[in-house]
């Protein structure tokens, strides 16, 4: 049985249900069998994406001009580091705070690793800000293109520079979704870094 109204969709046997977005709210189709097709209104159904958040007073909102500055600053594609950081902490209040960290220990608005990263305090969401913009910039300049910059935010230049080299035969899927998400999300055609 299907069951029109906010996710109260049930599938018939044979069909795919496929979800999208169209102007700015969740839509699904159902393809299969007599079912070809078929759209379902979901009005009032939403999904938290990374530009609302940015603009989100309460979330990334406090941070937006900073986050800009620090792209200007050094020189990284326009949006790049306010999708990296809306991937590392969803913006969220508790975990900018450093109320939450990971089970890897990142911590912030940057998710830093103090023992990787001394000198910076992940606490202060300004300073991780400059300082992932930076980071990023020296980590492009290393290896050459944005993919492999965020590639080696994520898994550790080591760890990249070994995977790079042949010595470690694959990449973790976490790392090769975290790069292929924000370079899906934001153009760096555009990018002009200044280390």
């Amino acid at each position: 049985m299907i069951k029109r109204g906010p996710l109260a969709l049930g599938i018939a046997a044979g069909a795919g249900l496929y979800l999208y977005w169209q102007g700015g709210q969740l839509a699904a189709a159902l393809s299969g069998g007599a079912l070809d097709n078929a759209v379902w209104d979901l009005t009032g159904v939403s999904m938290s994406n990374w530009q609302d958040d940015l603009n989100n007073p309460v979330r990334g909102g406090p941070y937006r001009d900073a986050i800009a500055a620090a792209e200007t600053r050094y020189g990284l594609p326009s949006l790049l580091l306010a999708r990296q950081l809306w991937q590392e902490s969803r913006y969220r209040p508790d975990i900018i705070a450093c109320k939450v960290g990971s089970s890897a220990g990142a911590q912030g608005i940057a998710q830093i690793i103090m023992r990787w990263n001394p000198g910076v305090n992940p606490c202060d969401p300004f300073a991780a800000i400059d300082y992932a913009a930076s980071k990023m910039a020296g980590l492009y300049n290393r290896y050459g293109t944005w993919e492999h910059a965020l590639q080696a935010y994520n898994w550790g230049e080591g760890n990249l520079s070994n995977f790079l080299a042949g010595k470690t035969a694959t990449m973790p899927a976490e790392t090769r979704h975290y790069s292929a998400e924000i370079l899906a999300d934001v153009s760096v055609a555009t990018g002009r870094v200044y280390a």
